[in-house]
């Protein structure tokens, strides 16, 4: 099934809906309404769960999926076009609660993908403001739907770096694109006479709330973080320079995705880490193109599908 997603096949890309579906649906049996949506700075309001929200999560779901799918494909990570990235993508987040309400997570990695796209469009000897400008606007609103994104500027100017020569204009247009959908979230945060940062508190997290699955599911993690940087280590001993400078700066974006998941783990706002998922998905393919390295990730992919599916009919 897995190999099924790493081939050039439309149909695969149409099992990806289903997928989503099976998931909502399961999740709508099993689990409680949510009765507040938070959208970071932008404020946090109450709502009825409804199927129109469930239809919008959904929705937003398999964008983020192919958009992610997308930038992998139209920049040349992979010589052939394949949709595995979208179903790892949606598979992990099967696990995150954030993926079941149409909240500011879900917005954020809209707009955490978005960026990276615009980063990858950078190049060496070629006028690279617009880019670097859409892509500090894109990471400022997803900082200000989930701000835990906000430990990702310095590594902006990192990622601008690796990619282009150091051009200080461009260093003007980080800070001024970053900093815009700010001025937004204050102006509409003033009309609304809420506070600025209204429900963003610092709140110690109770380990013992954790079980079995959560220790399941971290195993899992890591495990499948340690495959998947060994299958790219592999391919970078014999790719281009393009290549290596693109998986430079998904490095340092994956790096600030571990401090964002850290900060969210203390916070208790969101699930932790679920923005490392954005980066790891790429990474991973690389990981079904080598041996032994195949075999190990065939078979933790399907387990983490099987479970995925039964942990909606067991409790742990």
């Amino acid at each position: 099934m897995i190999r099924f997603f790493t081939e050039n096949r439309g149909f695969a890309a149409l099992l990806l809906p289903l997928f989503i579906v099976a998931y909502f649906v399961l999740n709508a049996a099993n689990s409680t309404p949510f009765e507040h949506l938070y959208f970071g700075f932008f404020g946090d309001y109450a709502t009825q769960n409804s199927t129109m929200l469930q239809v919008i999560a959904a929705s937003m779901l398999l964008v983020n999926a192919s958009l992610l799918n997308y930038v992998f494909n139209i920049h040349n990570f992979y010589t052939k076009t394949t949709y595995l990235p979208a179903f790892i993508y949606i598979v992990w987040m099967s696990f995150y609660k954030e993926m079941y309400e149409p909240s500011g997570v879900l917005f954020s990695h809209t707009f955490f993908v978005l960026a990276i796209n615009q980063l990858f469009y950078l190049n060496q000897n070629e006028d690279g403001r617009r880019n670097v400008f859409n892509a500090s606007l894109f990471f400022g609103v997803g900082a200000c739907l989930q701000p835990a994104i906000l430990v990702i500027f310095p590594f902006i100017f990192i990622s601008v770096w690796i990619l282009r020569p150091f051009v200080f204009r461009e260093t003007l247009l980080v800070m001024a694109g970053f900093l815009t959908p700010f001025l937004y979230a204050w102006v509409a945060s003033t009309f609304q006479d809420k506070s600025f940062f209204e429900g963003w508190e610092f709140k110690i997290i109770n380990f013992q709330d954790f079980n079995v699955f959560a220790i399941v599911f971290a195993s899992f993690t890591l495990l499948f973080s340690l495959l998947s940087f060994w299958g790219m280590n592999v391919q970078m001993n014999k790719s281009s320079i393009r290549f290596r400078k693109q998986i430079r700066v998904l490095s340092w974006l994956f790096f600030a995705s571990l401090i964002m998941g850290v900060i969210n783990f203390i916070t208790q706002k969101t699930t932790p880490f679920s923005y490392s998922f954005i980066i790891l998905p790429i990474y991973a393919l690389f990981a079904f193109l080598v041996k032994p390295i195949s075999l190990f990730m065939n078979s933790l992919i399907t387990l983490l599908v099987l479970l995925s599916f039964i942990r909606f009919f067991i409790s742990i």
